[in-house]
């Protein structure tokens, strides 16, 4: 399984890896994003570091990675500015975003690369409150799309710019994140074309597993739940799987219990 849960670095979470990184100051992402770029070196992976920063910071900040003006030249790493890529400002098109990324690393393959590995701060991404629901689905799509075509990704979020439920709800649907990002006693994230649900549901979290349920299911058929990796969960958790129409498997055998004394379908 994917490395998951909370972390304290962001490095050794593997080709597949996805991590919500919380930070405070711009040096602690900066920090974070060597650690798990250089992962991506001994992986083989091509690099790209994305930022608000100019290029030229960008390449003063990655030069611990080694010599950048060769690794930029090479297309080894490749730099951008958040603008690059996205609309800052309007909500994020997932289907448009995914076709990008997937653009990119069908480009990184193609040129003899393991996969792609991406470190981007993407804060001013939900500066705005109508793009909060579009980036939740975002972050779940992407990781759902991209983490089997060996795409790795650290995202970064300044606290002090979200409201503390986003950023939760951000980190929840990342297999990883750090303390920082206060993320749930949950995480919701793609494995073999399922969702898993990992760590602890009750009372005081079920309401949040109900929103990233909402962002990661979207609509047509329910979701299909892999069970395993779930560590406790109450009866307000498995009303709230109900309620989505979640079909699980792996199902510890409280869910089991609790499902039948409620008369519940899952």
């Amino acid at each position: 399984m994917r490395a998951h849960g909370c972390i304290d670095s962001a490095a050794g979470l593997g080709s597949d890896g996805h991590a919500c990184w919380g930070f405070e100051r711009q040096e602690e992402f900066v920090a974070a994003a060597l650690d798990f770029l250089a992962d991506g070196l001994r992986y083989g992976q091509r690099l790209a570091y994305v930022g608000a920063e100019p290029i030229e910071e960008q390449r003063r900040c990655l030069a611990p990675l080694g010599d950048v003006e060769r690794m930029v030249d090479s297309g080894m790493l490749q730099l951008f500015q958040l603008g690059d890529l996205y609309r800052v400002g309007e909500a994020v098109d997932p289907e448009v975003q995914i076709a990008t990324y997937m653009a990119a690393v069908d480009a990184a393959l193609a040129e003899g690369y393991k996969g792609l590995r991406v470190a981007a701060e993407v804060t001013d991404l939900v500066s705005a409150p109508q793009t909060w629901a579009a980036h939740l689905r975002w972050e779940s799509a992407a990781d759902r799309v991209l983490a089997p075509r060996s795409v790795s990704a650290l995202c970064g979020y300044r606290r002090d710019a979200l409201p503390p439920q986003l950023l939760a709800d951000l980190a929840a649907v990342h297999p990883a994140a750090n303390a920082a990002a206060k993320a749930p006693p949950f995480h919701l994230f793609g494995e073999d074309g399922e969702l898993v649900l990992c760590g602890e549901v009750d009372l005081f979290s079920s309401d949040a597993l109900e929103r990233i349920l909402d962002a990661a299911a979207g609509e047509g058929e329910p979701a299909s739940l892999n069970l395993e990796a779930l560590e406790f969960i109450d009866h307000h958790g498995v009303e709230a799987l109900a309620r989505h129409g979640c079909r699980v498997r792996n199902a510890p055998p409280v869910v089991d219990r609790l499902r039948r004394l409620l008369e519940l379908n899952l």
